[in-house]
C-alpha cells in the first residue's frame, strides 16, 4: 500500500485540482489559498456575526460562548487532526502517482472519524456538566449547557464533515471545499437572529440555545453537500471514498494517526490553554475579562485568515512535491507562502492599529456591552502586533504537516499557546490589569512564531538534501 506505483499518472480521470496541485508551485499555493481564504473569511465572518447577535443578550451570554469555545475546539480538532493526517498522505501519494493508495487513505480517514466521533459524542454528553463546572463557568452554567448540548449531539456528522473537506483540499479541490463552507456560513447567518430573538412573534427567541441550533443546522447542510460530491452518480471528485464492504486497515490508520494524533493534540493544547487563560481572566477581570478576550480573539482570528489560507494551501502542494521528490517545488512553495503572508499580515496590522475602536463597536453596540469597548480596543491593538511574526510560525507548522512530521507541528503549537499562560499570569500578578495580559499574550505569540520559523529552515534544508528524485518507473535515481 505504501509502494509508489509511478510518478507519471494517466491524464485520464485527472481533475483540474490535481493538475494544479502538480503544476507550478507558486500558482498552486495561490490557487489553493484563495478559495481557502474566501471560505475561512465566510466562516470567521459567521463567527463574528454570531458573537454580535449573542452580545445583544448581555455580558453573561457572551462570556458563556467564550467559556464553551475550548470544548467546541476540541471537537473540531479531533476531526481536523484526522483530516490533516489523511491529507498529508493523500497529497503525497497523488504526487507519487499512486491514486489507489490515496483513495485507501481517504477511506480509512472516514472510518477513523466515525469511530472517534461516536465515542466523543457519548463521552461529552456524559461529562459536559462537570467539565463546565471544572473550567469555572460559575453562574453561566445553564447558558453554557444550552450552547454545548446540540453541538455534542451532532458531533459525528460535524467532525466527519471536517475530514471530507480536508480530503477535498488534499486532492486540490479547494474550490469545492470553499463552496460547502460558504453555504454553511450563509445558512448560519440567516438563521442566527431568528433563532436567538423573538422579533414581535417573528422568530423563535431561544437565546443562546438558538445560536447553537443555528450553527448545528448550518454544519449539517455542509455535510450533506460533501456527501453529494463524493457519492452522487455524477461524482465530481478525483478520489473515490468507498466505505461499503471495506474494513479498517491498521497499517494505513497508523500512517494517518502518526500525523493526526499530534495534530489533534495541538487543538487540545490550544483548548486547555484557553481554559487556563479563562481562569486567569476571571481572576483578573471577572466575566468582563473573558468576554473581552474571547470576542477580541474572534476578530484576531478573522485577521489571521491569510495565515490559515496560505498555510492550508501550502500543505497539499508541499506534500505532493515531497511525494514526487521534487526539491525545487517543495522549497519554492514554502518560501512563497512565507513571504506573501508576511506582507499581507503587516498591512492588516497597520489597519487594525488605526481602526481598532471602530472595529470593536460592532460587539459593544448595546447598553449591556458598551462599557467593554475601551478594553476591547486595547486588546485588539496589542494582539495585532504579533500578526506579521505569526506568518513565519504558521507556515513552519504547515511545512511540518506536509512532511508528515506531526510531532514537530504539535511542539510548535504547544510552545505558542502554553508560553502565554505563565507569561500572562506573571504580568497580571505584577501589574494587576487586563492590559498586562494582552501584552503577555502578544510577547508569547511573537516568540512562539520565531522559534518554529527558525526550526523550519533547518528541517527544510535537511529534507531537501536527503531527497532523491524519482525515475519514471517510480524508483529513486
Amino acid at each position: 500500500m505504501n509502494a509508489v506505483s509511478g510518478l507519471a499518472m494517466d491524464g485520464e480521470g485527472r481533475t483540474e485540482g490535481v493538475e494544479t496541485l502538480l503544476g507550478n508551485p507558486k500558482k498552486a499555493v495561490l490557487a489553493m489559498a484563495i478559495p481557502m481564504a474566501i471560505a475561512t473569511t465566510a466562516q470567521m465572518s459567521n463567527n463574528l456575526i454570531d458573537a454580535m447577535w449573542v452580545a445583544g443578550l448581555g455580558e453573561a451570554a457572551l462570556a458563556a460562548v467564550g467559556f464553551t469555545f475550548p470544548l467546541f475546539f476540541i471537537m473540531v480538532g479531533i476531526g481536523n487532526g484526522i483530516g490533516v493526517g489523511a491529507a498529508s498522505f493523500v497529497s503525497r501519494r497523488i504526487g507519487a502517482g499512486d491514486k489507489e493508495a490515496a483513495e485507501e487513505t481517504a477511506t480509512q480517514a472516514v472510518f477513523l472519524t466515525l469511530i472517534f466521533s461516536s465515542a466523543f459524542t457519548v463521552l461529552m454528553l456524559l461529562v459536559q456538566k462537570p467539565m463546565l463546572i471544572l473550567i469555572g463557568v460559575g453562574d453561566s452554567l445553564d447558558l453554557c449547557l444550552e450552547y454545548t448540548t446540540p453541538m455534542f449531539l451532532f458531533s459525528a456528522p460535524i467532525m466527519t464533515s471536517v475530514v471530507y473537506s480536508q480530503i477535498l483540499r488534499a486532492e486540490g479541490a479547494a474550490k469545492l471545499s470553499m463552496k460547502t463552507q460558504i453555504l454553511s456560513a450563509v445558512i448560519h447567518i440567516i438563521l442566527d437572529p431568528f433563532f436567538i430573538y423573538d422579533f414581535n412573534g417573528f422568530g423563535l427567541g431561544l437565546g443562546v440555545l438558538g445560536a447553537s441550533l443555528a450553527m448545528v443546522i448550518s454544519m449539517l447542510a455542509s455535510f450533506a453537500v460533501l456527501l453529494y460530491f463524493y457519492y452522487s452518480r455524477n461524482r465530481v471528485t478525483y478520489l473515490a471514498v468507498r466505505l461499503r464492504g471495506r474494513r479498517l486497515n491498521l497499517s494505513v490508520a497508523k500512517d494517518i494517526l502518526s500525523v493526526g494524533i499530534p495534530a489533534s493534540a495541538s487543538y487540545m493544547v490550544i483548548s486547555l490553554a484557553s481554559v487556563i487563560m479563562n481562569l486567569i481572566l476571571v481572576d483578573a477581570g471577572g466575566l468582563e475579562g473573558v468576554a473581552v478576550f474571547s470576542t477580541t480573539w474572534r476578530v484576531i482570528n478573522m485577521f489571521m485568515v491569510p495565515l490559515f489560507a496560505f498555510s492550508g494551501g501550502m500543505v497539499p502542494v508541499c506534500a505532493a512535491a515531497y511525494g514526487a521528490r521534487d526539491r525545487d517545488k517543495l522549497t519554492a512553495a514554502y518560501w512563497y507562502a512565507v513571504k506573501s503572508c508576511a506582507v499581507l499580515m503587516s498591512i492588516i496590522t497597520v489597519a487594525s492599529l488605526v481602526f481598532a475602536e471602530q472595529i470593536v463597536t460592532i460587539f459593544t453596540y448595546s447598553d449591556t456591552s458598551s462599557h467593554l469597548r475601551p478594553e476591547m480596543a486595547s486588546a485588539l491593538r496589542w494582539f495585532s502586533v504579533f500578526l506579521p511574526f505569526a506568518a513565519w510560525g504558521f507556515m513552519a507548522e504547515g511545512l511540518f504537516m506536509s512532511l508528515g512530521m506531526g510531532v514537530k507541528s504539535m511542539v510548535t503549537t504547544a510552545v505558542r499557546n502554553v508560553l502565554q499562560i505563565p507569561v500572562s499570569y506573571v504580568m497580571v500578578q505584577h501589574f494587576h490589569t487586563l492590559e498586562s495580559i494582552w501584552i503577555g499574550v502578544t510577547a508569547s505569540e511573537i516568540v512562539g512564531a520565531v522559534f518554529p520559523g527558525l526550526w523550519s529552515v533547518f528541517v527544510l534544508a535537511t529534507v531537501v538534501k536527503g531527497l532523491v528524485p524519482l525515475r519514471r518507473g517510480g524508483a529513486a535515481e
